[in-house]
């Protein structure tokens, strides 16, 4: 899966407010980059949150009432939950019809963090092993150049 992060450091919020550990979490991953006053990335997380425990994908229509802003809104906040690797996009049936939405990858936040930290170190062996094979070349062409001015 494609993903977009950027880990920036922040100080440690009030560690009694919900919304201060959420902001300071999607400011960490670089979701959050500005002061925003509808705090909309914050209420979206916390949305989420809270329907995952009940396995119950949210459409972008409930998560733009819930945060309070336009419905295009919501779709720019989810591009940025998405490359980040925080949600999926699944379906679940209610009231025997099938619903399409949205949801953290995994059970809680704890555990998705992990499996976004899952993929980053994939990656990250990817790169290393590039980073090898491009290191070995140019050793091996500095050789065949040396042997060849001999």
């Amino acid at each position: 899966m494609p993903f977009r992060i950027t880990i920036r450091e922040v100080e440690a919020p009030n560690m009694e407010s919900k919304e201060e550990l959420a902001e300071a979490i999607l400011k960490a991953l670089g979701i959050m980059r500005k002061e925003s006053k509808s705090k909309a990335d914050v209420k979206i997380l916390l949305e989420l949150l809270e329907y995952r425990k009940l396995d119950f994908p949210l459409k972008p229509e409930e998560l733009a009432m819930s945060a309070g802003i336009k419905r295009s809104q919501v779709y720019e906040h989810l591009r940025k939950y998405s490359e980040a690797g925080l949600i999926k996009k699944d379906a679940a049936i209610v009231g025997g019809k099938i619903k399409k939405g949205y949801l953290l990858r995994d059970k809680n936040l704890v555990k998705t963090l992990e499996k976004v930290k899952l993929d980053i170190e994939r990656q990250w062996s990817e790169i290393l092993k590039m980073a090898e094979n491009l290191q070995e070349l140019i050793r091996r062409e500095k050789i065949r150049r040396a042997m060849i001015q001999k």
